[in-house]
């Protein structure tokens, strides 16, 4: 996912059961990212946020799940027409 700088985002774990997110293997987030839920939210996004997020849940019968999101903060987003 591309954040301008100062957006929020959110990624969604399609697990049904519980659901960990961890950050660059860590179970800790910068200052701005919550877990709600299965719900991950990035508030007002900024160069500390880039990086790899990971969702580790648990579905029927013990199968474990994992889900896997990327974020990258711009500066600027820029567009180019081609025509």
């Amino acid at each position: 996912m591309w954040l301008k700088k100062g957006e929020n985002g959110t990624f969604r774990c399609t697990s049904k059961y519980v659901a960990m997110w961890t950050f660059k293997d860590s179970a800790s987030f910068p200052p701005n990212v919550l877990q709600s839920d299965n719900t991950l939210i990035i508030i007002n996004a900024d160069k500390n946020n880039e990086g790899v997020y990971q969702c580790h849940g648990t579905l029927l019968q013990n199968q474990q799940f994992y889900s896997y999101g990327r974020v990258n903060i711009a500066s600027k987003l820029h567009f180019q027409s081609v025509l």
